[in-house]
């Protein structure tokens, strides 16, 4: 590096002052160790050393006593001009032309490893991105899903007009203390509530009780669906039947569940 290259690395020009080229070694120097501090790239650290370097030799190129004003004192006598040896272990020193090629070198590096952050950075934000839309693409067709009107099925629309106008003449007393309440249906699965009025859950023996109303359910409804052929637009094999009995607090007592293949 020669005075010239030192002065343009510190932004200055021939004729500064000693103080304004101390001034400026120190403001470049503090804005690369403060770069060099925040960055977390080990190999832009690397870089940072190296400026920091070239930042020394501007300093004792800059900042070297003048040969010229060195003051000779004359000397009475003479003396002999001493003949230096040749240092042989002296490393040669590279000329104008490889130095300006090694910044040229170190620059290009910077660079390149900088092109290589920026483009891993880019690449994780595309991978991001990506994934991201999909995920929201797929959040909006479940919604899209969700809020789709169901297809019509004819056979589920016959049993609710069924059970509609069941239900209006409910609910309604059957005797011997049994209360038809209500039907209703989830799918393919018709319940159909029933109260024993004034009963409490604590009277009955409630696996006894199960036993008992499930085989006069069965029974039942298979009996009258084979002498009342009407009623088969009720009871039909698509759906299962659920019979709900409740005591008079509104207790569960016992579910008989069947289906028209249960008949014999």
């Amino acid at each position: 590096m020669n005075r010239q290259e030192a002065l343009e690395l510190l932004g200055l020009q021939e004729g500064a002052t000693p103080a304004q080229i101390a001034s400026a070694l120190e403001t470049k120097q503090a804005e690369v160790e403060a770069k060099k501090a925040s960055s977390a790239s080990e190999a832009l650290a690397g870089v940072f050393d190296t400026f920091l370097q070239r930042l020394q030799q501007a300093e004792a190129i800059l900042l070297a006593p003048d040969p010229s004003s060195v003051v000779v004192e004359p000397s009475a006598e003479r003396e002999p001009l001493a003949v230096e040896e040749p240092d042989t272990t002296t490393e040669l020193q590279p000329g104008p032309q490889v130095q300006t090629r090694g910044k040229v070198l170190l620059i290009t590096l910077g660079v390149l490893l900088l092109a290589v952050i920026l483009f891993m950075a880019f690449a994780q934000k595309q991978r991001r991105d990506a994934e991201q839309q999909a995920e929201f693409n797929r959040m909006m067709y479940d919604m899209a899903r969700e809020q789709a009107p169901a297809a019509k099925d004819p056979l589920l629309e016959q049993m609710d007009e069924e059970i509609a106008l069941g239900n209006k003449d409910l609910p309604k007393e059957m005797g011997d203390g049994v209360r038809a309440d209500r039907v209703s249906r989830d799918g393919r699965t018709i319940g159909h509530y029933y109260t024993l009025l004034g009963t409490r859950a604590a009277d009955f023996d409630l696996e006894q009780l199960g036993m008992e109303v499930s085989a006069n359910v069965v029974n039942g409804i298979c009996s009258m669906v084979e002498t009342q052929p009407e009623t088969r637009a009720f009871y039909r094999d698509e759906f299962v039947y659920e019979f709900i009995y409740l005591d008079g607090q509104g207790e569960t007592l016992t579910v008989v569940s069947m289906q028209m293949q249960d008949c014999p």
